[in-house]
């Protein structure tokens, strides 16, 4: 569940890491009392090494070790759709603390978590293609579906992202017969929660050491079904279930129904924040987002069997 993290720790070998990797001079640019070296963490090959950022004080002459990347990728030296279990998490956090000159089990006192990012990809049959599109509104954060392949909902220190992850993964190479058939079968859907500061976020208090990281694994898995639950979903997967009307009431709901779907959900959100209410807007927008869902098809439960899968795949990671 754990993907991109960032730690920062002060009580480190400098002499160790100075010694046995290859650093290049950087400039700090928020910190002209301070002088800086980079170098590459590698696990198995440089592809997808982390970041290493070595600040030394120049008045303290202390030094201050930096991580960043994502430690998935890192520990299974790939960009695929797996994602680390508790086992495999803290095997991989041992080898970073063996590699940085570390002794067997002081990483987890050593390091705090500045930032971090937090997901799973979902195995769905192919007719979830678009179910990201889905998710309409979170509260008080801002939607953008940025070049239509990924759906971001900004708060002010973290995202919510939904993205396609076989197309990220396939990047512009051209898919074998075994991928496009496993393209055309599948969809992965990748949801994440990125914070690019743990304060003051739902990460705070219980995840910014990689020790509290390692004894609330299992809240990961409530705070993910919790986010994903509280999305606004609108299906827009299934067909429109449209009846003669029989009521002035039917026809004036009706009406909206098609003028919600001729705008589009989201323009029709969009529409609907410039309107002026002193009172009950939450209310008012709950009516017109209930009528347009009146008039979709109930055959299936596209919310109700992500929700199972995204349950399903977290628990095994627990």
């Amino acid at each position: 569940m754990i993907d991109r993290i960032k730690l920062m720790a002060k009580d480190i070998d400098a002499n160790f890491l100075l010694n046995n990797f290859q650093w290049e001079d950087v400039i700090i640019d928020d910190a002209p009392f301070k002088e800086g070296k980079q170098a590459n963490l590698n696990n198995k090959s440089s592809r997808y090494g982390l970041r290493m950022l070595l600040s030394k004080n120049l008045n303290t002459k202390t030094y201050t070790l930096t991580i960043d990347g994502s430690v998935r990728k890192w520990y299974l030296n790939e960009n695929d759709r797996r994602d680390l279990n508790i086992v495999q998490f803290e095997d991989c956090i041992e080898l970073l603390g063996k590699k940085t000159g570390l002794k067997k089990g002081e990483v987890w006192k050593t390091f705090k978590v500045t930032a971090l990012e937090v997901g799973v990809t979902l195995l769905l049959k192919s007719c979830f293609r678009n179910i990201m599109n889905c998710f309409v509104k979170y509260r008080n954060a801002n939607r953008c579906d940025k070049f239509k392949t990924t759906v971001y909902f900004h708060f002010k220190n973290y995202d919510i992202l939904l993205y396609d992850k076989f197309d990220q993964m396939k990047g512009n190479k051209i898919l074998t017969k075994k991928e496009t058939n496993v393209f055309n079968k599948f969809h992965f859907l990748r949801f994440e929660i990125s914070a690019t500061r743990v304060s003051n976020t739902t990460f705070a208090k219980k995840f910014d050491t990689l020790e509290l990281i390692k004894n609330n694994w299992f809240e990961l898995s409530i705070i993910l079904n919790e986010y994903l639950n509280k999305m606004e979903f609108i299906d827009l997967i299934s067909d429109e279930n449209l009846i003669e009307p029989n009521t002035i009431l039917d026809f004036n709901r009706q009406i909206k129904f098609l003028g919600m779907k001729s705008m589009g959900i989201l323009s029709t959100l969009e529409a609907f924040k410039k309107i002026e209410l002193k009172n009950n807007r939450s209310k008012h927008l709950n009516e017109l987002l209930n009528i347009y869902r009146s008039f979709i098809s109930n055959s299936r439960d596209y919310k109700g069997e992500l929700m199972f899968a995204l349950k399903k795949k977290t628990d095994r990671l627990l």
